[in-house]
């Protein structure tokens, strides 16, 4: 890296921390505000209706901050799109501000299903979760900063990079993705095949959207063939994500490849018109969704367990109206809004503040060792996920429960240590988070789209991560994300050698001692 792109890249970070640390002042003063309202009544009983207002005024706060500070980041800085100092205020958003909001703007159906669950919260224990989230999310964006604002290392003498060619790419990735999604990982999540597919591989399943994301960019860039050829394959694989019935791979389908078209024509309103469909399709498909996934555990027991044929017939039949979640679930649970109670972390984020009070502290179920080992070199590895099923059982009182309850990063530091807790995890979090957008922006703005997957992981891990744990979500995804990172180096140190090796005079000087 020269001394001027060097110069370019710090003035990029010393913009984009300039508008985190906005947003990290308007987190923190609001925490404090509310912290302060909070105890002055804790002890005699906060008023419900001015909880509730406070509530919505902080999460409208939430939303509003990010959205403004996505805009303005995005709009100077387009790669931007793809790091975590723009997926991690995103997710915040949807799950802390937008997904909490559940709580008191929902349905009187989604309300009463709410109350009458385990991890039912009123809107003054709100307003405790919601100082809890926002001091952690003030904690790592301000940790965040701290990494980014180290400078780079001086540069390197070195010769000149390798210039991988994007179709060539972009068709390795298409093809390649194909291959692991609709060969191996689809059929074993099917119950197809019965053979484990090791996570590291699984965390692979969306290469085929980053394929499509830079046949997007080129079709920008290149014109015509590659515009051609997204809209002859793009709508067959969109179809097949849909059998999954799973939005989020649907929304990764529909948004991945706006990100690869948006870097290269860099046009906010056509930005904003792929989420917009993307907005409409994730209404569209709760019904869909919701209806698909309870005819397969109806059948099968389980949510996973049915071939690509079955699929396609409970897809048509849900399109139809032939089924719907009416049919396949209580009415209670057919009533209830439960695709916005997903997105909500407040009830389990209280019932861990409330166990750890009691003297119930969290254990770290999940050593460094079992997280960062792959399962390929110890298959009796145990079960990543299984805190937050033994969280559920510990709430439930129920043993034999076998659901999985997120707790979120800042409620299982609460509940592992308290405050000192709350601010460590968030602190070990935005430190990860700034390491990892460090080299992502850079690989994302010299449009070095080969290291799209490591991109991807970096991505998925700031938006997603926050309402996981810890150990799975950082401190396990870390490793992941470094040896692909280091792979992908691999193979353009080992090009660039085979590309030196055809340069005219190679042998001449390699026989007379020289080195190139």
């Amino acid at each position: 890296m020269s001394d001027a792109e060097q110069r370019d890249y710090r003035r990029d970070f010393r913009a984009m921390r300039a508008q985190l640390s906005s947003l990290a002042m308007v987190t923190g003063i609001y925490a404090v505000l509310f912290l302060l309202y909070y105890g002055t009544c804790a002890q005699r009983g906060c008023n419900m209706f001015i909880s509730v207002g406070l509530n919505f005024a902080l999460q409208s706060v939430l939303i509003g901050a990010v959205g403004l500070t996505v805009y303005r980041m995005i709009r100077r800085y387009p790669a931007s799109i793809w790091t975590p100092m723009v997926m991690f205020p995103i997710g915040s958003a949807l799950f802390f501000g937008f997904g909490s909001m559940s709580t008191f703007l929902g349905s009187d159906q989604t309300l009463s299903f709410l109350m009458a669950n385990n991890y039912a919260i009123t809107a003054p224990e709100q307003l405790r979760t919601n100082i809890l989230t926002f001091t952690g999310i003030t904690v790592a964006l301000a940790s965040m900063n701290v990494v980014l604002r180290m400078r780079f290392g001086r540069p390197k003498t070195q010769g000149p990079r390798t210039k991988f060619s994007l179709g060539t790419t972009a068709i390795g990735f298409l093809v390649i993705g194909a291959i692991l999604k609709y060969l191996l990982i689809l059929p074993n999540d099917f119950g197809v095949t019965n053979f484990t597919i090791p996570g590291t591989l699984k965390s692979l399943s969306p290469l085929i959207d980053l394929g499509f994301a830079i046949v997007a960019y080129l079709s920008v860039k290149s014109g015509k063939n590659w515009s051609v050829l997204f809209w002859l394959a793009w709508p067959p694989h969109l179809l097949l994500t849909v059998l999954e019935f799973s939005k989020m791979t649907v929304m990764f389908a529909l948004l991945l490849p706006a990100a690869g078209a948006f870097l290269a024509h860099q046009n906010w309103r056509r930005l904003m018109l792929w989420v917009l469909v993307s907005a409409i399709a994730f209404v569209s498909l709760q019904e869909v969704n919701t209806a698909g996934r309870l005819t397969i555990k109806r059948g099968t027991g389980t949510i996973g367990e049915a071939g690509f044929a079955n699929r396609f017939d409970i897809l048509g039949r849900a399109l139809t109206g032939e089924i719907t979640v009416a049919d396949t679930a209580t009415a209670t649970v057919a009533a209830a809004q439960v695709w916005w109670l997903r997105l909500n972390y407040a009830g389990a984020q209280l019932k861990a503040m409330e166990l750890y009070d009691r003297g119930q502290k969290g254990e770290w179920t999940l050593s460094v060792v079992e997280v960062v080992v792959p399962r390929i070199f110890w298959p009796s590895k145990p079960v990543a996920n299984a805190q937050g099923r033994e969280f559920n059982r510990l709430v439930s009182g129920n043993e034999e429960a076998m659901t999985q309850v997120g707790v979120s990063v800042y409620g299982d530091g609460y509940w592992q240590m308290g405050w000192f807790g709350l601010f460590l995890f968030s602190a070990i979090m935005g430190g990860i988070l700034g390491f990892v957008a460090r080299f992502t922006y850079v690989m994302a703005a010299e449009r070095r789209l080969i290291f799209l997957p490591v991109i991807f992981l970096g991505m998925r891990m700031a938006l997603l991560g926050p309402s996981g744990v810890i150990q799975k979500a950082f401190i396990g995804a870390l490793p992941i994300l470094l040896a692909y990172m280091l792979l992908i180096i691999l193979i353009e140190q080992v090009l660039k050698d085979a590309g030196k090796r055809n340069t005219p005079g190679y042998a001449r000087q390699r026989n007379h001692g020289y080195s190139t």
